[in-house]
């Protein structure tokens, strides 16, 4: 595989604040030269990475739509990454892959700092309820539902944007309000940090990554 020089400038860019140091980081990215055709889909995790989170950030900057934008193409993201590992070639299982990503590929302590940085009151109601790791990531994925199969891309901004506060949820059934103190760069982090597991495993492992049903 030959290596585009600007291809691999903005994948350096892109890494490297998790990589290490511009060293680490060529290093890490330039050993894809020699990759075999039975690993190429490292590749492909990496240059996805990449892409799906400056595609979002692109069009959230240009249109400064509401933060769903934002959380779409992370979940597009982890979902890519997890088919790609277990050399996923059929249809459906988004929301299977979603959950494995960040089961399989994330560190327990990264999960552990999404624990309650969601929290839901129902209208009419002083009751708030925190939500745990797992309960977030379904909702980051009906959020994603709500933005490609219904244009609804207007209800969920991360902590630091405008509005912290949202009204209503991407069904429009069981309206609630959202408090969110996560911000969003934390969770790109996370995403990011798995992607980056993922690849080095699927790198490193000996044995052929099957295809796999979930």
């Amino acid at each position: 595989m030959i290596l585009i020089k600007d291809r691999v400038e903005e994948l350096v860019i892109f890494f490297k604040p998790y990589i290490g140091n511009e060293r680490q980081t060529r290093d890490f990215i330039n050993k894809f030269e020699n990759i075999s055709d039975e690993k190429n889909n490292a590749w492909l995790m990496l240059n996805q990475t990449e892409r799906l989170i400056s595609l979002g950030e692109a069009i959230h900057d240009k249109v400064k739509p509401r933060d769903s934008i934002l959380v779409l193409f992370l979940i597009i993201c982890a979902e890519a990454v997890a088919k790609l590992y277990h050399n996923f070639q059929g249809e459906g299982g988004s929301l299977s892959y979603t959950k494995l990503f960040f089961t399989e590929f994330c560190e327990p302590e990264d999960l552990k700092i999404l624990e309650g940085k969601l929290s839901t009151r129902k209208i009419n109601s002083v009751e708030k309820k925190n939500l745990s790791a797992d309960d977030i990531i379904n909702y980051f994925y009906r959020i994603r539902c709500s933005v490609v199969h219904e244009g609804v891309y207007w209800e969920f901004d991360f902590k630091g944007s405008d509005k912290n506060t949202i009204y209503g949820v991407p069904t429009y059934k069981n309206k609630e309000i959202i408090y969110a103190e996560i911000d969003y760069k934390t969770f790109r982090d996370i995403v990011i940090k798995g992607a980056i597991m993922a690849i080095n495993r699927y790198v490193e492992d000996d044995k052929n990554n099957c295809n796999a049903t979930y």
